[in-house]
Parts: C-alpha cells; structure tokens; sequence
C-alpha cells in the first residue's frame, strides 16, 4: 500500500479484478512508521484501498502492506476481540506476544 510514504497500490500491476480494487471491506494492514514503530492495524467499516492508503498516512505510516480483509480482520487485544466482526473459522493470524508462550505449546 505505501513504500516510503508513496502509494504503490496498483490494482492492474498486481492483478486484482474490478470491482476489488474499488470495494469496500475491513482491511487488516501491518505498517510502520518512519521511526520505526510497528502498527498493526484493522480498519473497520468499508474502506476502499485507496481509503485505507489514507487512514495509514493519518496515522503515520510510512510503509504499509495489505493483508486480508473482510471477515477475516479481527483484532484479539487483552484477551478480548476489539472490533465487532461475524466471527467465523481462521486458519492463520499475525500474532505479538510479549511473554513468550511454553514451549510446548508449539
């Protein structure tokens, strides 16, 4: 979505069909800031790409990558889901934990 600070969506370079690149839906993005700071992002509601490119900027992100959307954006902060989405089956997540699980569990 941005590459330092440059918007690099291009919906024919990278293959997507209309109407993706102009359809709203949540989006899930993992961002940093040009200092370094990691934001790990769900816009709610139904932004297009090119809208989600700006809540980004105002949120200062520097670099940007789009991951998958829709039903599939859910935030899990504090042992709880933060947005209100249709929960359904997810077979992958980008986690952060900062106490490190057991081994064992892995």
């Amino acid at each position: 979505m941005l590459k330092e600070g440059q918007t690099v969506v291009d919906a024919n370079r990278e293959g997507f069909r209309p109407p993706f690149d102009r359809q709203g839906a949540p989006r899930s993005v993992v961002a940093t800031t040009v200092n370094g700071t990691l934001l790990l992002t769900v816009v709610g509601g139904t932004p297009t790409l090119a809208e989600t490119v700006e809540v980004m900027r105002q949120l200062g992100a520097h670099n940007a990558l789009n991951l998958d959307g829709g039903g599939s954006s859910t935030l899990y902060l504090g042992g709880r889901v933060r947005n209100r989405r249709q929960l359904r089956p997810l077979h992958n997540a980008l986690g952060i934990l900062l106490t490190p699980p057991p081994l064992e569990s892995f």
